[in-house]
């Protein structure tokens, strides 16, 4: 039986995180400062374009910002603790980690290169900065359900930029600590999940940078995992998810999908269905003014017909 569950956040905007502060010009946390947000989730700053941060998933302008070629390269200097060629790799996939588990989402030019490993970002054009939001209450609705899908795993989907990174480091914490504490192992491939907000005394273990692939074998096999928690679950990792199930150990996870049909029409997925991965599905959506998000939870029992 599906079920839909809503969570108010409270109206309170958190300061931008260090890392954030610190790579910003002046002029830019004065922009800012000049919006009505009072939570910003996003800041985009486009070279020749208009910059704007997200609230809600509203974008709202920064007319007074006019970003320039040189404040680009000074901010991937600085986001790059001042060598970028450490950080090449993560560019030309398209991001650059900062700590507090805030991601910086790249576009540009890519050339080709002679190198032996093919083509690499030249020119940067434009960068999301994506903040990282922790509100009491989320996740609570539904770990029940989570815990009861156990020794199967959850899959939580929703289209881009909603809350599912939100609502892993949430079910993370809450799995983690307390007296029904369990081994949770955190493959953070992006370096985005762990904010550096967790409890010390969670029994969490976290593979930072680690290709999921990799990180969910290590968890499972090595780690001792009793929970695996990963995100934006690709094509690359089902053969590893499923060998963790079949070790008993349950995985939570997200993917991008408006809904379950989107969702399954992806063939991995599809077969992780179809092997009983998931105990159930999340469908992840935002809820009206002054609400957070609101859960749909479909069993897997209910998704044949899908």
């Amino acid at each position: 039986m599906k079920s839909t569950i809503i969570i108010n956040h409270p109206q309170k905007m958190p300061p931008l995180p260090p890392s954030v502060r610190a790579i910003l010009p002046e002029r830019a946390l004065y922009a800012l400062q000049q919006t009505p947000c009072r939570h910003i989730e996003e800041i985009r700053l486009r070279i020749g374009h208009a910059c704007s941060v997200m609230e809600n998933g509203t974008n709202i302008p920064l007319p007074s910002l006019c970003w320039t070629r040189a404040d680009m390269e000074t901010l991937l200097l600085a986001a790059c603790d001042g060598s970028p060629y450490a950080y090449r790799t993560c560019m030309d996939r398209g991001y650059l980690p900062l700590r507090g588990g805030v991601r910086i989402g790249i576009c540009g030019t890519v050339g080709n290169s002679s190198d032996a490993d093919g083509s690499h970002l030249q020119h940067v054009d434009s960068v999301n900065i994506r903040i990282p939001a922790r509100f009491p209450g989320v996740g609570q609705g539904i770990l029940p359900t989570v815990r009861a899908a156990f020794p199967r795993g959850t899959l939580i989907y929703a289209p881009p930029a909603v809350g599912k990174t939100t609502l892993l480091r949430a079910l993370t914490s809450a799995l983690s600590c307390g007296q029904n504490a369990m081994r949770v192992v955190l493959v953070d491939s992006r370096r985005e999940l762990d904010d550096g907000a967790f409890s010390r005394d969670a029994a969490l273990d976290i593979l930072s940078g680690y290709p999921k692939r990799e990180g969910i074998e290590i968890a499972a096999r090595t780690l001792g995992a009793q929970v695996i928690v990963c995100d934006e679950l690709g094509s690359g990792e089902a053969r590893a998810v499923l060998s963790a199930t079949l070790c008993g150990v349950p995985l939570i996870a997200s993917a991008h999908a408006a809904n379950l049909r989107q969702l399954l029409a992806r063939p991995e997925l599809r077969m992780l269905h179809g092997a009983g991965t998931f105990g159930c599905y999340v469908g992840l959506l935002r809820a009206a003014a002054g609400a957070d998000y609101a859960y749909t939870v479909t069993p897997w029992e209910e998704v044949r017909g899908v």
